[in-house]
Parts: structure tokens; sequence; C-alpha cells
């Protein structure tokens, strides 16, 4: 946390060598801001974690790429990132897959878009094999092809992973194990991202009142029955405006990813703004959407016994 707010505490999880850990939950909750206290970034306000022995460390955060010398060519960068042990070869492919070209490798790093930037830092990031990885927001700024592979080279290492990432899929590609953060704790959980979502909807699951033990009266009935009626009318409105929200915010998303795939060579960071927001948003709604679900089950179950 920081001085003035602690943002978790009576933290204690353990990582094996080798996993690939998603740091999960609501924003605003310090995801990234534990991702800045393992990086060394921030100072922890009390406890102390340690690494294995011997361990390389690679961090990347939305800052990183800022901080490129300009004057550098994207090849020379990614040779001097690489460090001897890795061959011109492994170089060369590792531009190819994040996207850059022969031409581009003679280009200085200042006429690089953000995205081109974000590229260059992941791809140097890769090269310098190191034993674990700290990737906050790492999709961020990036194309679609670009993400497809960055997933693919991340889901196949054995390098001990730790990220945050907003994108789902990027997500569920990668992770096999998870850590949570929210309500000032930090939950470990070892399975991977579908399983995880499984068993949250499991923790959510809002268990409706059951009956009393004695029997209603026939008038305790019909009027119970009359007030679940009242109420289910208006969940069920309020899941269906939330199902129309979800497909309006879908189509938003799907219209821009359009955008993106007809524009490969352009960056638009409002249109960048724009599916942001709306994966902000569309997470809010599905859990909203979760909620009225097992309202409306559990209602539904009480009337049915009400008859």
């Amino acid at each position: 946390g920081y001085s003035e707010y602690t943002v978790a505490s009576d933290i204690s999880f353990h990582i094996e060598r080798g996993e690939h850990v998603a740091i999960v939950g609501n924003n605003g909750q310090g995801k990234t801001t534990l991702l800045k206290t393992i990086a060394g970034a921030l100072t922890p306000l009390a406890g102390s974690y340690k690494f294995g022995v011997h361990i390389r460390i690679g961090y990347y955060a939305q800052h990183v790429p800022d901080m490129l010398n300009p004057k550098d060519q994207v090849g020379d960068h990614l040779v001097h990132m690489a460090g001897p042990e890795v061959k011109d070869q492994d170089v060369f492919q590792m531009a190819g897959n994040f996207l850059f070209s022969d031409e581009d490798l003679k280009k200085p790093i200042s006429v690089l878009s953000g995205g081109e930037k974000a590229r260059l830092c992941l791809a140097g990031l890769l090269l310098q094999k190191n034993d674990v990885l700290l990737l906050d927001e790492p999709t961020n700024h990036l194309d679609f092809e670009t993400v497809e592979a960055l997933a693919e080279a991340l889901s196949e290492t054995n390098i001990t992973i730790l990220f945050v990432s907003h994108n789902r899929t990027f997500v569920n590609n990668i992770a096999t194990s998870i850590i949570e953060v929210g309500g000032g704790k930090v939950r470990r959980s070892l399975h991977d991202y579908e399983n995880y979502i499984y068993h949250l909807k499991e923790r959510l699951h809002i268990a409706m009142p059951e009956l009393a033990e004695e029997e209603k009266t026939p008038n305790e009935k019909k009027e119970r029955r009359i007030e679940i009626r009242e109420e289910l009318k208006q969940e069920k409105k309020n899941l269906h405006d939330a199902e129309v929200r979800m497909m309006e915010l879908e189509k938003e998303k799907q219209e821009l990813f359009v955008w993106f795939e007809q524009n490969p060579n352009s960056f638009s960071r409002i249109k960048k703004e724009q599916v942001d927001h709306i994966t902000y948003e569309l997470e809010g709604v599905e859990k909203e959407w979760l909620l009225i679900q097992e309202k409306v089950e559990g209602m539904e179950g009480e009337l049915g016994r009400l008859v």
C-alpha cells in the first residue's frame, strides 16, 4: 500500500517455479499496487517477500516504453536486451513475432508509436531469458495479432509469470492459477481462470430465506406469492435490461475491433480508451447480471414451494 492508504494486509502466498499467475479483482482494489510491491517499485508497509536464489526478474509496466532511448535503433535495442547468449536468429524471430519487419529494425525508437514501443519492450523482455516476468497490463496499446502472439509465447514458456490484465481471453489463455485482490485482502486460488470463475459464481450465490418450520396459513402463502411475483417481475425486468446493455456493449466493442482490423497500421488513442472503458463496464454489467440471475432462481424456487 501507500503511507496514507493500506490497500491490503495479512498477505501470505507461495508461488511455484513455472506458474503463470493472474492477479485479478475489481478496479481500484490494488492489483497494480501488489505487482509494483513484488517488483520492488513500491516498498511494503510491513512484512517481507523473497524470490529463489539467482533469479532474474523482468518487469513491464505502463511507464516502461517511455524510458526507451529515442536515439537507439529498434534492432540495436533488441540485440542489447538479448545479451550475448542469444543468437541473432532468435532476435530476428522475436522481432518478427512482434510484427517488426527488417526495415523496422533500422528505425530509430523516436519515430515509433506508443503501441510499437510497447511491442518493442515486451519483445526485449522475452529475449532477456528471465526466470520471472512481472507484467502490468501488457496487452494495452497492442493490436489483436500481437496480443495473440504474446499470449502464445507466454503460455508455452516455463518462466514464472505474475501479471495483471483486463483482457479476459488473454488471462484465460495464460493463467494456471489466480491471485484475487479485493476488500483489503489477497486470496490465492490454485484453479485456472475458467475454474476460478466457476467457483467465484458459487461464492456470489445469494441464498434466499428458507421457509419457516411451521406451515404457513393459506392467506400467508397467498400474500407471500403476490409479494414474490411483484419482486420477480421487477428482477426479470432488471435481468432483461442487463442483457440488453451487454448486447449493446458487445456491439460497440465489436465495431471498434472491426476498425482496428481494417486499420492495422493506425493507432487511435481515443478508440483504445473506448475499448478499455467498454471492457470495464461490460465486466460490471456481467457481474450484475449474474447476481440478478441467482436472485431470480431463488425467488422462483421459493414460489414453487408455496404452491
